[in-house]
């Protein structure tokens, strides 16, 4: 460990003396105002871009500020340069220079651009690198020099403003983007790395980044980015086929196919492999695929957290077609999607546990649990997405099927004893299963919009629709074997043996309807109250049946008997209905024009919930009807302050309540006797738990990266009355009966907090990244007829600091600090627990000759339980990389993984009156060699 700290220090100290190494003697600066050689008004983000005279390659860049006034700093002295002055709509203007060692500031004063509608002789001046378009900050691809290997996540990580992290994910001045298309379209499933880390830079013609704001709340906005292609450059072809084989018979091989053009996009791709690599949908599979590869991230290596050894076989396809024939706006779609997945994996398991139970009233019992379980599971997925967006309406429509398969076979020995380790009882259990899934659902939203500059009608036909319709079907058969001793009674000894046969239908539909607005129906036409008032209604339909044969093995007769008590039929149905009035209103508080801007929002809700309930079964116990009202309100109020040039601060205050109902289980559960460690029991009596929540949040956002921290905060508290909790009595065998019962005093609270901060030096990138949260509950419960109060604290903080040198050099470093303690305060007087944990991990990929790269990582784990020894540990892996051609589209891997041979699965849990500590078997040192080839074809046949 100690060690691993050494190499981060030296490394990030080379990398200040590296930083230190430019002489500030041999730069300069250069100043001075853009404006309209007309009118004489100053061009707000104006570009200016520097450039080397001898090769024409970028030295600088910025945009204007909101006076036209620029600043470039960092200039050579010595070098004949010239700068390239642009704005949108205008001929651009070049000055050549060179700045001396006397006189390092060079002040252009005013540079007058002329609007290209006056123009009389046009002068060719070099694209500017970047520049303001309306809204849009667009970053041209061509005035970046990169290798001819470079993808667009190697431009973005030249762009000013723009930060890739060490997962992939990248923000604009510390926010994140939230979406990226590819002309204007998702692009094979809509996760940026994949076009980010396959896609070539050099088809690229610019990187578009915007805000889109919330239709809903104009205060609340996303931002967007487009790559737009250059022209011809609409068609293309990647993918990847790789084959490893290793020892312990360890092994993995995918292969994919991306094909796509201007309307439309196919993708097959598929993976095999033993080392606990599993995929759940197509685009987890399209991220081992990539071109790129994994730098310091170590999402793409096999998960040594997984419990057991996995063995996965997954396929799938994905498919887009662009029927838009004209896109106006970049919003504008018309497009089908389709996605199909195909896996089937092989899961085997070891689990040994040892249970403490701490109740001063009774004698204290440790329970110990050994079992091992193998199962085999199908899993088949098929979607489609159809998405209209237009100035008229919008509409969404996406079916699903989802048919799902699994065989177990499962074993335990389980065995009861006092502290001092007197037997107190034993059990051991089989069990055999078989199971299926099947779903099929639709979900859709339709929004008739206002009507561009309409005025003329009192009331706007607009309205927003969505819905959601699925039905689901399963069948379960399962056999358990058991078998339970006691040792201080022989009495209670048993055995089963019990067959058990489930069929369940459960339909449920969702509808909802938001109005169109009715303030112009309440104050009249000419309405300047700025009130925005729409009515809503959720309607949620649940139908559930269910039907168990229960049977056991009686020995006399050699037959299975049915079991008159277990077998029972239910039919249950739950209408839940929210509605009420929605009220919103929007404020300019105060601005001035290219300077700031605040702002302010208020949403109040005001709805009600009403909850029919029935349940009718042949068990006349869980025949049961309810209903229940509540009113249920809520309210936000948002603030923003935008000062252009510096930063915006955003401030939400949010109110919002629920009611949470009990379940038929809760209320009538039918007790099965071969779970005989836990006997549960009905209580008719429960009544709902009502919830309180408030959450408060701040964000800081800079203008620029330079100009500080990017940080902001999150509070939350939240209180429930009745809430629905258990109550639970313990036998000397260790067996616990539980029900459940309403209790009043359960409250929490929620602080979070995070920063970040990226600095760009030449080819030089440092990221940092800290986030913190705390959170404190008490929740009621009874233990042995005594009323508690569990009291949990929590807190964590992570650290994650990156470097990066141009898209060669990955440096990544992560320290994360956890801890949890609970404490029961109340008649029983329980003891404490705590849990300390500390994660360090360490990631570098480093080039050392030409198409050699070595990528290593190394995670150290230390975990403290309360009264238990320390639990450590340490992972690391180790690849050598060879890529080969001038393309580097051919690939030969060599992987070491777990070199120490140290990987652990160990986790412990407390519920408050007992704790637990779980061993799992996992995956453990293997190595690997692995050979692929990357095929890449871009842009039309010459």
């Amino acid at each position: 460990m100690r060690k691993l700290l050494l190499i981060l220090v030296v490394c990030l100290a080379c990398l200040n003396l590296y930083a230190q190494q430019k002489d500030p003697n041999a730069i300069g600066e250069i100043k001075g105002v853009v404006r309209d050689s007309l009118h004489n008004f100053s061009l707000n983000a104006a570009t200016i871009a520097i450039y080397n005279k001898a090769d024409s390659s970028l030295v600088v860049y910025q945009l204007a500020n909101r006076l036209g006034e620029f600043s470039a700093k960092n200039i050579p002295i010595g070098k004949p340069l010239f700068a390239d002055f642009t704005y949108l709509g205008y001929k651009g203007e070049r000055r050549n220079f060179t700045l001396k060692a006397a006189n390092k500031v060079l002040d252009f004063k005013n540079v007058n651009l002329s609007n290209k509608d006056i123009v009389l002789k046009e002068v060719q001046i070099k694209p500017p690198p970047v520049r303001m378009n309306k809204d849009t900050l667009e970053f041209f691809a061509d005035a970046y020099t990169l290798e001819k290997s470079a993808t667009v996540e190697d431009l973005i990580r030249k762009l000013s403003g723009l930060t890739v992290w060490g997962d992939g994910s990248i923000t604009y001045n510390g926010k994140a983007i939230n979406n990226l298309t590819v002309n204007g379209k998702p692009f094979f499933g809509g996760d940026l790395k994949v076009a980010t880390q396959n896609l070539p830079k050099n088809i690229v013609e610019k990187i578009q980044v915007f805000n889109k704001a919330s239709e809903n709340n104009p205060l609340d906005s996303t931002l967007q980015m487009n790559v737009k292609l250059k022209k011809g450059m609409n068609k293309g072809l990647f993918g990847k086929v790789g084959l490893g084989y290793g020892t312990d018979k360890r092994y993995g091989a995918d292969a994919s196919l991306n094909y796509f053009n201007d309307k439309m996009q196919i993708a097959l791709i598929g993976a095999a492999n033993n080392t606990n690599k599993t995929a759940n949908s197509v685009s987890q599979l399209q991220q081992n695929a990539s071109f790129k590869g994994e730098g310091t991230s170590v999402a793409y290596n096999p998960d040594f957290r997984q419990q057991g050894i996995n063995r996965q076989y997954a396929s799938g396809a994905q498919f887009q077609y662009d029927f838009l024939k004209v896109r106006k706006v970049i919003e504008d779609a018309d497009l089908l999607t389709g996605d199909y997945f195909i896996s089937k994996i092989f899961n085997e398991v070891q689990r040994a546990s040892t249970t403490d139970r701490v109740v001063p009233q009774s004698a204290d019992t440790r329970k110990l649990d050994n079992s091992s379980n193998n199962t085999v599971s199908n899993r088949q997925n098929l979607s489609f997405n159809y998405t209209l967006n237009n100035s008229k309406n919008s509409l969404s429509v996406r079916p699903r099927i989802n048919r799902n398969s699994s065989e177990s076979n499962s074993s335990s020995i389980s065995s009861v004893t006092t502290q001092d380790g007197l037997p107190q009882s034993n059990a051991s259990a089989r069990n055999l299963g078989a199971n299926t899934y099947q779903f099929y659902g639709v979900t859709g939203g339709y929004n008739l919009k206002s009507p561009m500059g309409s005025s003329t009608s009192l009331l706007k036909p607009t309205f927003n629709l969505s819905f959601d319709i699925s039905t689901d079907e399963s069948k379960n058969d399962r056999t358990n074997m058991t078998d339970f001793n006691s040792l201080t009674d022989p009495a209670q000894n048993r055995s089963y043996n019990r067959k058990y046969q489930t069929s369940v239908r459960n339909s449920k539909e969702m509808f909802e309807l938001q109005s169109m607005p009715l303030q112009q129906l309440v104050f009249g036409r000419y309405d300047r109250s700025g009130i925005n008032m729409t009515l809503r209604n959720r309607l949620d339909l649940n139908q559930y049946k269910a039907d168990d044969r229960v049977s056991d093995f009686d020995v006399p007769t050699n037959r299975y008997q049915t079991n008159n008590y277990l077998t029972n039929r239910t039919n249950y149905n739950l209408l839940n209905d929210t509605y009420g009035l929605n009220l919103s209103r929007y404020y300019e508080l105060s601005a001035l024009e290219g300077r700031y801007q605040k702002t302010m929002s208020v949403n109040v809700a005001l709805h009600g919930q009403f909850l029919k309930q029935d349940n009718r079964a042949d068990q006349k116990v869980q025949n049961i009807g309810r209903k229940y009202n509540a009113f249920i309100p809520s309210a936000n109020i948002s603030y923003s302050n935008q000062q252009n040039g510096s930063h915006s601060n955003q401030y939400t205050l949010e109110y919002k309540t629920r009611i949470e109902i009990p379940e038929i289980s809760q209320m009538a559960p039918l007790v099965d006797s071969t779970n005989v460690f836990s006997f549960p029991l009905g209580n008719l009596n429960l009544k709902e738990s009502y919830h309180h929540e408030v959450v408060m949040s701040f964000g800081h956002n800079p203008n620029k990266a330079s100009k500080g921290l990017n940080y902001g905060f999150n509070l939350s508290y939240t209180a429930i009355n009745n809430m629905i909790t258990d109550s639970i009595f313990y036998d000397q065998q260790g067996r616990r009966t539980n029900y459940f019962v309403n209790a009043n005093g359960y409250q929490s609270l929620g602080v979070s907090g995070r920063s970040t901060k990226s600095f760009k030096l030449a080819d030089h990138q440092l990221q940092f990244r800290l986030t913190a949260s705390y959170s404190y509950s008490q929740r009621p419960n009874y233990i042995d007829g005594f009323k508690n109060m569990v009291q949990s604290h929590s807190g964590k903080v992570d650290l994650n600091a990156g470097y990066t040198f141009k898209d060669k050099l990955f440096l990544d470093f992560s320290q994360g600090i956890s801890n949890s303690s609970s404490k029961n305060v109340g008649s029983a007087n329980l003891n404490s627990f705590g849990n300390l944990r500390l994660s360090t991990s360490s990631s570098l990929s480093v080039p050392v000759f030409n198409g050699l790269t070595v990528n290593t990582n190394i995670t150290y784990e230390n975990f403290k339980p309360t009264n238990s020894k320390a639990i450590n540990f340490s992972i690391w892996n180790a690849t050598l990389i060879q890529r080969f051609t001038e393309e580097k589209n051919i690939e030969l891997r060599l992987s070491a993984l777990d070199l120490l041979r140290q990987n652990k699965s160990i986790s412990v849990f407390n519920d408050g009156s007992t704790l637990s500590t779980t061993n799992v078997s996992t995956l453990t040192q293997y190595f690997m060699i692995s050979v692929a080839y990357f095929p890449r074809k871009f842009g039309a046949k010459k």
